[in-house]
């Protein structure tokens, strides 16, 4: 929900009963909460972006035409003159100065001194080895490649890099989301922006708690399989110079030269808080109920190992499952969340998973 529509119905409660009151006070927080998060984000977008003297495009994506004039209309907006200014001044200069017009080639000289090299979170994108990719508005660029298919595949390097981690995430903050998902500034700022579509369990950016009345609690799965890379030093050379023009037009600022394969899932947990009861203590009790979850286990009857006390309390439990996951029945209770939970590795084993 925007910020826009949270007002508008704010406006429109307040022309309601009594009873709408508490439901004004949750929205009129809600609106508030967003503002800051989008103030801080246009100043730390702000702070990045007019280091651009110092970075010389290396990677960072807010600095493109493209995420200049969402902060200058957004620092309009706000009343920002002296950044404005200063944002407009910089926007001029990409047409003046020679480091803004060749940012391909920058990177590929960098990237022979051993610098230049970004890491990305896929967030549900079909990244392949040899892809193109744009760092100047986060964007793969599809049907290109530098090499032959053939090429490719005589290059490639595997290794095994089994890990599995599970972990809480108790924040709703679209920072915390990020963090969760290892998403970086200024790919944030392009899902933030609109730039980047997510899929997969980087939906998890996009889910938010529907009433204040929710205590919520969310697990984190992460696992990882393999890593591929390309042997640069083969496929280096003439192979590269067969397609001069993809530097020549600067369609692209980087190559795809390794992928850690894997996949994550997120089960948010939630449990309705009644008017008598205390929202911190359900908040925190659902936490602990969510960390048992690894541990527990099914007995021959198909029921949860626990005290009745325990039982009873994660009745009352609800859940929703975002991930790479191929899962035909997604759970909606407690128990159904282990079930799911304790079949993940083998169903990444399996390659029943939409993103790896």
């Amino acid at each position: 929900m925007t910020i826009q529509q949270m007002k508008e119905m704010y406006e429109k409660g307040k022309e309601g009963s009594e009873e709408s009151v508490s439901l004004l006070e949750t929205l009129q927080k809600n609106i508030e909460d967003l503002q800051k998060d989008k103030d801080q984000f246009l100043e730390e977008s702000f702070q990045h972006v007019v280091r651009l003297d110092e970075i010389a495009l290396k990677g960072v994506s807010l600095s493109t035409q493209v995420h200049l004039d969402f902060l200058i209309e957004k620092m309009k907006e706000k009343g920002e003159t002296e950044k404005v200014k200063k944002l407009e001044e910089m926007k001029s200069q990409m047409d003046e100065n020679p480091r803004f017009k060749s940012a391909l080639s920058y990177m590929s000289a960098m990237t022979s001194k051993g610098s230049g090299t970004i890491e990305v979170a896929a967030l549900g994108r079909p990244f392949s080895l040899g892809m193109l990719y744009d760092c100047r508005n986060d964007s793969l660029v599809p049907g290109i490649t530098l090499w032959d298919c053939d090429d490719l595949q005589n290059h490639i390097r595997e290794r095994q890099q089994k890990y599995n981690h599970f972990d809480i995430v108790a924040s709703e903050s679209i920072e915390d989301k990020s963090s969760a998902l290892n998403v970086e500034a200024s790919l944030k700022a392009s899902f933030l922006s609109g730039l980047v579509e997510v899929e997969g369990s980087a939906k998890y950016l996009n889910d938010t708690k529907t009433s204040k009345n929710q205590a919520r609690v969310t697990l984190k799965y992460q696992a990882t399989t393999k890593f591929q890379e390309l042997s640069m030093n083969h496929l280096g050379g003439e192979h590269v110079k067969k397609h001069q023009f993809v530097f020549d037009q600067g369609i692209a600022t980087h190559v795809v030269t390794g992928i850690l394969y894997g996949a994550q899932a997120f089960f948010v947990f939630d449990r309705e808080v009644s008017v008598n009861e205390n929202h911190q203590d359900i908040q925190g009790n659902l936490k602990v109920m969510i960390k048992k979850i690894s541990s527990l286990s099914i007995d021959g009857e198909g029921s949860l190992k626990m005290e009745d006390n325990e039982r009873k309390n994660v009745e009352k439990f609800s859940c929703r499952f975002i991930g790479d996951f191929f899962v035909q029945k997604p759970p909606t209770s407690f128990q159904e969340a282990v079930e799911v939970y304790q079949s993940l590795p083998k169903l990444l084993e399996g390659g029943k998973t939409q993103y790896q």
